[in-house]
This record gives structure tokens, C-alpha cells and sequence, in this order.
């Protein structure tokens, strides 16, 4: 079965993994979780991947949100 989302669970995690969350060491360095953001294009990029609305959230009938 194809997915809507374009983002896979496994990379989906990387957001929430203790090690990508920590406080870097190095002053000045942003939180892993921060760069990983960053690449996917902050909120917008985000919620496209998840094939969702910042604003509305999921928008679809009962069978798309059982869907999801």
C-alpha cells in the first residue's frame, strides 16, 4: 500500500531520539533536531511531508483521518 506521507517513520524519529534532542556541547551549535528541521524546511516543510495543515491539521471525511 502507497502512503501519503512522504516521510518515513524511520526518519520521522530522528526528531525525538535523546541524542538529537540533547543541548550540544559546543556553544553555538544548534540541537541536532533543530538541523534536522532545517533540512526538511522548517514547519511548512514539515507538514507537507506529513501531508498536513499547520493551521487546520489533518483535513479530509472520516475514512481519510482513519487513514492517517
Amino acid at each position: 500500500m502507497k502512503s501519503i506521507f512522504r516521510i518515513s517513520p524511520k526518519d520521522l524519529s530522528l526528531f525525538f531520539t535523546k541524542k538529537n534532542l540533547a543541548v550540544p556541547e559546543n556553544k553555538g551549535e544548534s540541537r541536532q533536531s533543530l538541523n534536522i528541521l532545517k533540512a526538511c524546511g522548517y514547519n511548512t516543510g514539515l507538514c507537507n511531508l506529513l501531508a498536513t495543515d499547520a493551521r487546520t491539521g489533518i483535513v479530509g471525511d472520516a475514512a481519510d483521518i482513519i487513514r492517517r
